[in-house]
């Protein structure tokens, strides 16, 4: 018997805000596109609730459903190919030739653009997607509102951790007037609506199912002469044993496949009997759709194959020799050969699976893939694991995964034996890796055996000129520019007689960079962005971010925070659909630093938590976030926090790098000042004007020079001082102090202010307090005494009055938000606040209160 489905309880507003947003596409008077985002855990509705919204719709709207799977490695473009039937033909066609992604986009937006009947274009289970699809969705969604297509977006919110490259797509769709909802959990008195509707005792159905609304069904489907079965997995398996046994095999057949199962492969693994296919269709524990059998939720299909046990594995054979006689996607035969323990296929399909992965810019996949192939190295010629190992470890070096990364390349490394050309191209790359991890005198070292064996045996060759664009690069790591000036000059010249276009654009990008800083930063700054511009247009995935990286540090240094919060959002956004976690890290650390420049302490500070949560962070990452927020603590005054920078300071704490990007001499010179002595802060600050290889910039070298101007000992600026600076050094105080606050620097806003008069100080201490600035704020009132202001008190500390969960003040009232069911664009609009810095409070929150959902979060605070 099908189970009579139950009315959808507490969606109404969702369900109303669909149907406006279907009236107002089918009108063609006012008709246009926007995206609909819709996040709830398995069972909460979301297909449930788009279904009714499709019903409602009626005929004259055309809906295409596409779904990511959850394989092994996802599929590129995945949803796409299950909304191929509702789609153009020429779309079809560019997928099978693995057209570019620009031109498949664009064919895409072309048909939302010119047809005239309305579209809804739904993907489910984004937290499943590769980064070729969030690509997709971010393209159209920031076009979408030219069209007749409503966007429909579904994911599972509990299945994002910090770093899932979902959250930053997300970030950029709300931004682009779309429709957010948030399904939770049902009411117990909804629960006690839908047992009354089918005629059961309510009683122990909202505990054991939490108000899941697939879990109720379920729980209710049970034979009310069994009573309520103790776990919902009870219920589904109760369920399936009482089908036919022909039916309960096509069940366990299906259930290996998370993708849709064709009915040819059913037939081949077990068997089709029209019956046991009807019985199982009449169940609703399947779903037909053309010439596929899908589970009508993922929950079951899972409670199913678990079920199986060690007969999964021979099923899983099974398919694998059906999907390979259809010629199935390698990386969907992957998926089936790795968990039937065919490690002969995946060592023979792997390999290809990723290469289409990587073209595709699903680089964590490619990984992945290129892993399961190694991890089979004796089921494979020899001479194929060399080049493998060192496909595996560029893929694992951009998705971040940089000990992968090194284990691999030292694993090609050993397998060139005395091959002198393989040898530098191996060592090449581990010169890169050692760059990433911060390690610039081991990456040295390897870049200058592969030079030297390249001088020897390749002289004027393309691995001699890629070799010393990395010697040079490495230069930077080291700040060294005049050697990364003069070795990437030799090297963009050497791809220029050779015709590489692609080498000499990242030999121009390390030019570019190393002039930044020093007298030609305003053309450095340019050349990054024409860079930029070029390897986008030549789809140099690569370049392009570390033009990205790059530029945004120029930014943040320049205190140019909107030029920063831009390049931030369009680098992570590109970045993060290709898995560019390599780079993505790091354009996070620079907007994190803007948020606390621009005296968004609390934003960046969550911002810099939940990179720290991370547990793929390499070292050199993990030191930049732990040494930002050791500053922020020093900030707020919080105990202990002095003893780091006393380290730093006196050299038992050494730093890998010293970023440039962070300012480190005059963030060390800050708060010895703010702290005393003076004397050593003195020290500090002509230590930083004198180190004749920093690169300093006219922003930091008068940012350090107006500190030695406030210990004492007046500087004449440069020309080229920002005026804020130059302000100060003349005196006037309170000029400075408002030529900050037009930078958008409130932090520096108020310390310009405490070396005026009384009246400037009290000021500054109030700016300061507001911030939450305790080490500062303490300062101020020291000078206040000083200059003769009595009754000022030695303040508190800021975190004496303990929040009982541990939340700062901002961080409450966004949990009240959240207990009293707010999205987060309605949060943001009623504290006046972006919607990314409401984010950034809310990943703070569940960071603090150990959660991973809203509706924790929820419990947690009802329960305190």
């Amino acid at each position: 018997m099908p189970l009579l489905e139950p009315p959808l309880l507490e969606r109404d507003a969702a369900l109303a805000g669909l149907r406006a947003d279907l009236t107002a596409l089918a009108d063609p008077t006012q008709g246009q596109g926007r995206c609909v985002l819709l996040e709830g855990d398995a069972g909460m509705g979301k297909t449930r609730l788009l279904r009714a919204a499709e019903r409602a719709g009626g005929s004259a709207i055309e809906w295409a459903w596409g779904a990511c799977e959850p394989l092994i490695t996802p599929l590129p473009l995945g949803p796409l190919l299950d909304m191929l039937p509702r789609l153009p033909g020429e779309i079809a066609a560019l997928l099978r030739r693995s057209a570019p992604a620009a031109e498949l986009f664009a064919a895409l937006l072309e048909v939302a653009r010119l047809t005239r009947r309305p579209r809804v274009w739904v993907f489910e289970d984004l937290h499943w997607a590769d980064g070729a699809t969030l690509d997709l969705l971010r393209f159209l969604a920031r076009r979408i509102a030219g069209t007749r297509v409503l966007l429909c977006l579904s994911w599972r919110g509990g299945e994002l951790g910090p770093a899932h490259p979902l959250r930053a797509a997300l970030a950029g769709l709300a931004g682009q007037g779309a429709r957010s909802l948030s399904l939770a959990p049902l009411s117990r008195a909804a629960v006690s609506t839908l047992a009354a509707r089918a005629g059961r005792p309510a009683a122990g159905l909202f505990e054991t199912s939490g108000g899941n609304p697939f879990f109720v069904t379920e729980l209710l489907a049970a034979p009310l002469a069994e009573g309520l079965p103790v776990s919902v997995r009870d219920a589904l398996l109760a369920r399936v044993a009482r089908l036919s046994p022909p039916a309960r095999e096509l069940l366990n057949v299906a259930s290996v496949s998370p993708a849709p199962l064709e009915t040819a492969v059913l037939a081949h693994a077990c068997g089709l009997e029209p019956e046991a296919l009807a019985e199982v269709v009449t169940s609703d524990l399947l779903q037909a759709g053309g010439d596929c059998l899908r589970f009508a939720h993922e929950l079951t299909r899972l409670t199913v194959l678990e079920a199986l046990g060690p007969r999964a594995a021979a099923l899983h054979a099974a398919v694998f020799d059906a999907l390979s006689e259809r010629g199935a996607a390698p990386a969907r035969l992957v998926h089936h050969a790795e968990h039937a323990g065919l490690d002969h296929a995946v060592a023979r399909l792997a390999p290809r699976a990723a290469e289409l992965a990587a073209a595709s810019g699903a680089h964590r996949q490619a990984a992945t893939l290129f892993g399961l192939a190694l991890r089979r190295a004796a089921q494979l010629p020899a001479v194929q694991v060399e080049p493998l190992a060192r496909a595996q470890a560029i893929e694992c070096l951009l998705t971040g995964q940089v000990e992968e990364a090194a284990q691999a390349a030292a694993l090609a490394l050993s397998l060139a034996g005395a091959r002198p050309l393989a040898r530098a191209e191996h060592l090449s790359l581990l010169a890169r890796i050692e760059w990433t991890r911060g390690r610039a005198s081991a990456g040295l070292a390897h870049a200058e055996a592969a030079i030297a064996l390249l001088h020897e045996h390749a002289p004027d060759s393309p691995a001699l000129a890629h070799a010393l664009a990395n010697h040079a690069q490495l230069h930077l790591l080291d700040d060294d520019t005049g050697a990364a000036l003069a070795g990437a000059a030799q090297a963009l010249a050497l791809f220029g007689r050779l015709g590489d276009p692609a080498g000499a654009l990242g030999a121009r990008i390390t030019l570019a960079s190393a002039r930044l800083g020093g007298p030609d930063e305003g053309l450095g700054t340019v050349e990054l962005h024409a860079a930029l511009e070029q390897a986008l247009a030549d789809g140099r995935e690569e370049l392009a971010a570390r033009a990205w990286t790059n530029l945004a540090s120029a930014a943040l240094v320049a205190s140019r925070y909107d030029k920063l919060e831009r390049l931030c959002t369009a680098g992570l956004a590109y970045c993060e659909a290709r898995d560019l976690d390599l780079f993505a890290v790091p354009l996070r650390v620079r907007q994190a630093c803007g948020d606390i420049a621009r005296g968004d302490w609390a934003a960046g500070e969550a911002g810099l938590r939940q990179l720290q949560a991370r547990p793929d962070l390499n070292e050199l990452q993990r030191e930049q976030v732990g040494h930002l927020l050791a500053l922020q603590a020093a900030r707020r005054g919080e105990p202990g926090a002095l003893a780091y920078w006393q380290e730093l300071a006196s050299g038992r704490r050494q730093l890998a790098v010293w970023p440039w990007f962070m300012s480190v001499d005059v963030q060390q010179v800050e708060l010895s000042t703010l702290s005393g002595p003076a004397g050593r802060a003195r020290q500090l600050a002509e230590e930083a004007l004198a180190r004749a290889a920093a690169r300093l910039g006219p922003w930091r070298r008068a940012q350090v020079q107006v500190w030695l101007t406030r210990l004492g000992q007046p500087q004449a600026l440069a020309a080229d001082a920002p005026a804020a600076c130059a302000l100060e050094a003349s005196g006037q105080h309170r000029a400075a102090s408002q030529a900050w606050g037009e930078v958008g620097c409130p932090y520096q806003q108020a310390l310009a202010l405490l070396w005026g008069d009384a009246e400037a100080i009290a000021d500054g201490l109030q700016r300061l307090q507001g911030l939450g600035a305790g080490l500062a704020a303490q300062y101020a009132r020291r000078r206040l005494r000083r200059v003769g202001v009595s009754g000022v008190g030695r303040g508190r500390y800021g975190h004496a009055r303990q929040d009982p969960l541990g939340l700062t003040g901002r961080e409450r009232e966004i949990l009240e938000l959240l207990v009293q069911g707010h999205s987060n664009r309605a949060i943001a609009a009623t504290l006046h606040r972006s919607e990314r810095t409401v984010e950034n409070h809310v990943a703070a929150v569940f960071l603090k209160l150990g959660v991973k959902t809203r509706q924790d979060a929820i419990q947690r605070a009802k329960s305190e």
